[in-house]
């Protein structure tokens, strides 16, 4: 898909925000029937700044009205904060995890962090690995000595389990 994107690489979501480009623009058809696509575009000096726009907030509203899914692909959350504060305008979000790149640590304090920050509608999907082998299971969190800390990371990561 991106091979057939590399002309239009240049315009996207920064080209949109900044107005260099129409909404209409920016949409390209991909390979794959009803399916398509928006690239970031440029890097812009700003991105924060324009992701938290009105205007962001339009575009997504607009894109929400003329399609059944959108789905947005952010950086990894708790890298930049690009990933929160799109998580906003989302109906659903999907926590992507691959065990043996993330720690459990950074797990754990991403977990945390979505909790204290009432994310709602949030579901987590680990991948590339046995989470019970991998030691990412709630057994990896018990300790007798700190029980009750053990039981509250227990119950955040039952939350996020598919039931």
């Amino acid at each position: 898909v991106y091979e057939e994107l590399e002309a239009q690489a240049l315009l996207g979501i920064s080209s949109y925000l900044v107005n260099k480009a129409k909404l209409d623009e920016i949409i390209v058809p991909s390979a794959i029937h009803n399916l398509d696509i928006i690239q970031a575009g440029a890097l812009p000096p700003n991105p924060v700044e324009l992701i938290s726009t009105q205007k962001a907030a339009n575009m997504l509203y607009e894109l929400k009205e003329r399609y059944d899914y959108v789905i947005i692909d952010t950086p990894p959350y708790g890298l930049v904060t690009d990933a929160f504060i799109l998580m906003n305008h989302a109906d659903l979000k999907l926590y992507v995890s691959r065990l043996g790149v993330i720690t459990k640590k950074v797990l754990t304090n991403n977990m945390e962090d979505i909790e204290s920050k009432k994310i709602e509608n949030i579901y987590m999907m680990i991948n590339d690995g046995d989470a019970e082998k991998e030691g990412y299971s709630n057994k990896a969190y018990y300790d007798p000595r700190k029980r009750a800390k053990a039981a509250a990371k227990r119950k955040l990561i039952n939350k996020f389990k598919r039931k």
